[in-house]
């Protein structure tokens, strides 16, 4: 098993997605940034859950936006 490291450019790439989206799932990141890969779009979803970005719906399977989510830096910059 390796270990994937998160690339903080995509992350944020992967934030606006879903903030622009509002709701995804993990398919929804999968078929945007990581064709084919089967386990990378929950490693980036898992990092957004845990800085209270989204949060993820048990009764939906949706991961949903947060009511007060971290902006994102790659706005701020532009």
């Amino acid at each position: 098993m390796s270990v994937v490291d998160i690339d903080p450019e995509l992350l944020e790439w992967v934030r606006d997605f879903v903030c622009e989206r509002k709701r995804v799932t993990a398919e929804d990141v999968r078929r945007e940034f990581f064709p084919g890969e089967m386990s990378t779009p929950y490693l980036y979803l898992d990092q957004l859950k845990a800085e209270g970005v989204i949060k993820w719906s048990r009764k939906t399977g949706l991961y949903l936006l947060a009511r007060h989510p971290v902006p994102s830096k790659r706005k701020a910059r532009a």
